[in-house]
C-alpha cells in the first residue's frame, strides 16, 4: 500500500498508467534514501548524499496531482539522462 498513488485510495475508478509513475517515485525515492516518503517527508538530498538536482524528479513522480506528474517513462529516463549529462 505504500506505493499507491493517492488516487488509488480516493477515486479507485479514475486510475491511469500515472499511478505507476507515482510507484515509480517512490522506488526511485526508497533507492535514494533507504526510506519510504511517508507523511511530509523531505527531498531525497536531504536524506542522503544525492544530488539535489534529482529532488525535482523525485518530488514530481510523487506528486498528488497525477497531472504534475510524468506522463511517461520516457520523460523520466529524459530527465535523469540531463541530469546526468
Amino acid at each position: 500500500p505504500h506505493y499507491m498513488a493517492p488516487e488509488q485510495w480516493e477515486k479507485p475508478t479514475e486510475v491511469d498508467h500515472r499511478a505507476d509513475m507515482f510507484a515509480l517515485g517512490v522506488v526511485l525515492y526508497e533507492l535514494l534514501t533507504g526510506e519510504l516518503p511517508l507523511g511530509r517527508f523531505d527531498p531525497p538530498s536531504k536524506r542522503a548524499a544525492v544530488d539535489a538536482r534529482l529532488d525535482e524528479v523525485v518530488l514530481r513522480l510523487l506528486d498528488k496531482e497525477p497531472g504534475r506528474r510524468f506522463q511517461s517513462a520516457s520523460d523520466v529516463w529524459t530527465a535523469v539522462d540531463r541530469i546526468q549529462n
